[in-house]
């Protein structure tokens, strides 16, 4: 997955009243309906109250320096964790109960 631009994210951070926390952040990057990579971006965020544009913008800027430094095998490794934890149970049948009559295994 391609990084996003620090425009990218801040554009879709726009409606942020601030000062603002990284949750609110979040909240607001969700509400747009920002993309996946911008919204993975604002998740990475430090967990502080920023002032302003400019101190997301710096924050952004240090997010994306690391993001530069991780392989693709890393990025989809992370977002299965996230996706997929294995704490999960399966959200279907077993395909050996397909088909037939309730009650019978």
């Amino acid at each position: 997955m391609e990084a996003p631009s620090v425009a990218d994210v801040t554009t879709h951070l726009r409606q942020v009243k601030y000062p603002a926390d990284k949750d609110a952040l979040l909240r607001c990057a969700r509400e747009v309906r920002a993309p996946e990579k911008v919204q993975r971006v604002v998740d990475r965020l430090g967990d502080r109250i920023y002032g302003g544009v400019a101190e997301v913008s710096e924050a952004v800027e240090r997010v994306l320096a690391e993001w530069r430094h991780l392989s693709d095998e890393d990025l989809v490794e992370e977002a299965s964790e996230e996706s997929f934890p294995a704490s999960d149970p399966p959200a279907f049948a077993s395909s050996r109960h397909i088909g037939k009559p309730p009650g019978e295994k």
